[in-house]
């Protein structure tokens, strides 16, 4: 659907409840707006801030970006980090903490210097934030992220025979 703007004449459409620019030029003919045109109508691309195209767009996020799932550590029976993942534009990784033995692990974000440094995490399971940033338990963790470069899990202990694994999502 495309609206009109009251005040200005502007031409745009809604997604996900926000506004959208159209791509638009003025008419010679009677001094409107009028819109491009391709031969198969209309298309509206959502990029982000360095004018790159957006993937996915799901539904939920006012960004225009769908949850990216993302796994952090599988089976992981020694300590140190796992992979690193980029943060992008989103802004809370949730993730399911589970495994065998006793562990411990941290979530770090890693930013333009290149060191990790342990960020907060919220137990969604007991409603606070886990003790010392230490994930030691089984259960759902959020943990805000944004502004970040990238993120990883860092398992700082683990019994023997234990195994971690760390899983989720990168949500907007």
């Amino acid at each position: 659907m495309i609206f009109k703007d009251a005040d200005t004449g502007a031409l745009y459409t809604k997604v996900r409840g926000e506004r959208v620019l159209l791509p638009q030029f003025i008419s010679e003919s009677d001094d409107q707006p009028a819109l491009w045109k391709g031969d198969k109508g209309l298309f509206v691309q959502l990029v982000n801030s360095n004018g790159d195209p957006i993937e996915g767009g799901g539904s939920g996020s006012s960004s225009g970006l769908a949850p990216k799932k993302v796994t952090l550590l599988t089976d992981k029976g020694t300590t140190g980090a796992g992979g690193q993942e980029a943060v992008g534009s989103y802004k809370t990784l949730r993730i399911e903490v589970w495994g065998t033995g006793t562990f411990t692990l941290q979530i770090q974000a890693i930013g333009v210097s290149g060191s990790a440094r342990v960020l907060p995490v919220w137990d969604n399971t007991n409603n606070v934030f886990v003790n010392s940033n230490n994930i030691t338990a089984a259960g759902f963790y959020d943990i805000d992220v944004q502004g970040y470069e990238k993120f990883q899990a860092n398992v700082t202990a683990i019994s023997s025979g234990g195994k971690v694994n760390a899983s989720g999502a990168v949500i907007a």
